[in-house]
């Protein structure tokens, strides 16, 4: 069974190499990209790709 889909504007951001997560607004991946892990070396953070349809503020 396939993860249920994210219904907020915050989507989880997680690191590969150690796990660390961390939500982060829609906005911010969209026009920075993914944060980096606060440890040394680590790098950019994972996250589910963002679904163009579903932007945050729609009703």
């Amino acid at each position: 069974m396939a993860p249920k889909k994210q219904a907020t504007g915050m989507p989880k951001c997680e690191c590969a190499a150690c796990g660390y997560t961390v939500r982060t607004a829609r906005k911010w991946l969209e026009t920075t990209g993914a944060p980096l892990c606060p440890i040394a070396g680590h790098g950019p953070m994972q996250h589910d790709p963002l679904d163009p349809d579903d932007e945050a503020g729609d009703s």
